[in-house]
């Protein structure tokens, strides 16, 4: 059994509840996991991983994170909290292994949602670690940002009947790349993929980014769109950006609100699970 060393238990740091601090004794990565609240209901959250660093950092952007994830949720309505784990050294079995076990000692006031966390796949390794897995089903988020797409296909283009006809390109990889893939195709648009890289970029309709990274405004000018979705991994819902994509005439959907359809699926997903813990 992976060896672990707890070095924070039940602390609450800033402006969060419950932060525990812990390191694998096979691989050396240390783990920090943040409860940001659970006065709404049980926090969410999912994996970033840092390559170096010191405990600080590791702890810092994983509080960041949550506190994002809160705020996403209130907008939502979602009736959760924000939290989040971060692993800081070699990512490998043993130290996602230890990763759920500290969930598992939160015992309900956690549960992952590996697409909210800048390492998806990552993300989903460690769920299988831990009762407390909220991954919904990717069809179900998926239809609501392509819902959210078409909206903004259809204000943008007065003849638009959602997104028939829209070429559209998917930006990412993973489950829920593949499920926005197919749920605009179903609504009728000409789907490109595109699985990494923001130099490769198709001209298009509308450009719904699945992926981990967020634009920035100094990568605008890879965008050739009408509409960008910003699907739970970006757009950065900052002014800066907000900003920068008026000035290039591009209609923006905010990650949040695509954050806000994943939450509300955790949240179903939680729900079935009961007050138990989920497989």
């Amino acid at each position: 059994m992976t060896s672990r060393r707890l070095l924070l238990r039940e602390g609450a740091i800033g402006g969060a509840e419950r932060v525990l601090w812990g390191r694998d004794g096979d691989s050396g990565a240390a783990v920090a996991v943040v409860v940001h609240t659970t006065r709404l209901g049980p926090a969410v959250g999912g994996c970033l991983h840092l390559v170096r660093g010191e405990s600080s950092q590791a702890v810092a952007a994983a509080m960041a994170r949550a506190e994002l994830v809160t705020l996403a949720a209130v907008t939502a309505s979602a009736p959760m909290g924000g939290g989040a784990v971060v692993i800081l050294g070699r990512a490998d079995e043993s130290a996602v292994a230890t990763a759920g076990a500290m969930i598992d000692e939160l015992d309900g006031a956690l549960w992952m949602v590996p697409d909210l966390g800048d390492m998806p796949h990552l993300g989903r390794a460690l769920a299988a670690h831990t009762r407390f897995n909220a991954d919904p089903d990717p069809r179900e988020t998926a239809v609501g940002i392509v819902a959210a797409a078409a909206d903004a296909w259809a204000a943008d283009d007065d003849a638009a009947t959602g997104l028939a006809g829209a070429r559209v390109v998917v930006l990412g990889a993973g489950p829920l790349a593949d499920a926005v893939a197919g749920s605009a195709a179903e609504d009728g648009a000409r789907v490109d993929r595109v699985h990494d890289g923001l130099h490769t970029l198709p001209a298009c309709d509308v450009l719904i980014n699945c992926g981990a990274r967020r634009f920035e405004p100094e990568t605008m000018r890879a965008v050739h769109c009408r509409v960008l979705v910003g699907a739970i991994g970006g757009p950065s819902d900052d002014d800066a950006v907000w900003r920068a994509l008026a000035a290039r005439g591009i209609q923006s959907v905010p990650g949040s609100v695509a954050a806000g359809v994943l939450l509300r699926s955790a949240a179903a997903t939680i729900a079935r699970h009961g007050s138990g813990a989920g497989g």
